[in-house]
């Protein structure tokens, strides 16, 4: 299955993150390849929007499932938050 396949199995939201930490902790999932939150801190801006088990399919319109490495999903949100 490519990435636009599925994507669009997906039921999608945006969430808009705003700039500095976002106080969550994701991890590759296995199963889909794409980005899987794994621990939303009480505090984190993110709270009311995403939960565990939610899955980030882009970052900025970079595909987290073309991802190489759970180091490269993170490198694209500090990348992100270092331009703001």
């Amino acid at each position: 299955m490519n990435d636009e396949e599925a994507e669009a199995a997906l039921a999608l939201r945006t969430v808009i993150a705003p700039p500095g930490a976002l106080g969550i902790e994701f991890a590759l999932c296995p199963s889909t390849g794409f980005a899987i939150v794994t621990r939303v801190r009480p505090r984190s801006p993110l709270a009311r929007a995403v939960a565990p088990g939610d899955l980030l399919v882009r970052v900025d319109e970079v595909r987290t499932r073309a991802a190489p490495s759970i180091a490269e999903v993170a490198a694209v949100l500090l990348d992100r938050k270092a331009s703001e």
